[in-house]
């Protein structure tokens, strides 16, 4: 299974007109960007309940989720997003961050099964590996 990585653009897919005018003037004067604090803790909670079900090998990057989760996670970020900036929550969005909270639940109590992926990384390695030499003196039917 592949991970990928929380991003910015990943959650700016996820919003309406009216939230990415707020979300294009997210900012901080301290240089603090509050949308990638976001993501960091929605990531770190997925990857806190991937770890209680036992699972420790993951991606080494830390906004990496299992993709099977990706959408979950970008739902649950977009809910804290909306109240961190004081915005209207449809009950669409409720209902997404509560599913999400569910499915990561199931991962939790080990109901819904994530791979660590390839060596935990976000992106599968490639590896090269030669035929097997075949035993000259082994016998082969032909029909």
């Amino acid at each position: 299974m592949s991970w990928k990585v929380l991003t910015r653009d990943a959650l700016a897919a996820q919003l309406n007109e009216k939230e990415l005018i707020a979300y294009s003037q997210a900012g901080n004067p301290n240089g603090d960007d509050p949308i990638e604090e976001i993501l960091a803790n929605t990531a770190a909670l997925v990857r806190g309940y991937i770890r209680s079900a036992g699972l420790v090998r993951l991606s080494s990057d830390e906004f990496a989720v299992p993709r099977a989760l990706f959408g979950s996670a970008l739902n649950y970020a977009r809910f804290d997003y909306l109240t961190r900036f004081r915005l209207p929550v449809s009950e669409d969005r409720r209902k997404a961050r509560d599913e999400a909270a569910q499915l990561f639940d199931l991962v939790r109590d080990g109901k819904f099964k994530v791979d660590d992926g390839i060596n935990g990384e976000t992106e599968p390695k490639m590896t090269a590996t030669s035929p097997a030499m075949l035993d000259k003196n082994t016998p082969y039917l032909l029909d």
